[in-house]
């Protein structure tokens, strides 16, 4: 089973383009994209803008942010799992999901259809002082 992580964007980024694992950089983005890479076979950037990148994408600084509808979060959602099918094939995944609940409850609705996919959210219900120190201390020895 591939264990892939799904790390949130951020709205702080670098500014000029670069590749997307070094365009976002927040504390929390950095540490969860530290955690993914120690912790995942493969790991992803959702974006509200690009849905599903890979982190050596290269991509322009943007300022976009999930509407509150629930039409588009819908097909965030459908977008990236969509994207997560075609890039694995079928294969069962043991999937991390390290974003905000509206990014989450996207992705979970529809990655639940796929009964090949563990879907785990370790950061659910985490304020952000909570968030940091989660991945702080799972990143860290």
């Amino acid at each position: 089973m591939t264990r892939v992580a799904l790390v949130a964007c951020s709205k702080t980024k670098a500014a000029a383009a670069c590749e997307a694992q070094h365009l976002y950089t927040s504390p929390l983005f950095r540490l969860a994209r530290n955690w993914a890479i120690a912790h995942s076979d493969v790991w992803y950037i959702v974006s509200a803008r690009h849905f599903l990148v890979a982190p050596e994408t290269w991509l322009e600084p943007y300022d976009y942010t999930l509407p509150p509808h629930k039409d588009y979060a819908f097909q965030f959602g459908v977008h990236v799992t969509t994207r997560l099918r075609l890039a694995h094939l079928g294969k069962p995944l043991d999937i991390s999901i390290l974003a905000g609940a509206r990014y989450a409850d996207a992705i979970v609705e529809r990655g639940q259809r796929n009964h090949a996919w563990q879907i785990h959210q370790p950061l659910r219900g985490l304020q952000i002082g909570q968030r940091l120190a989660w991945l702080q201390e799972r990143t860290n020895p």
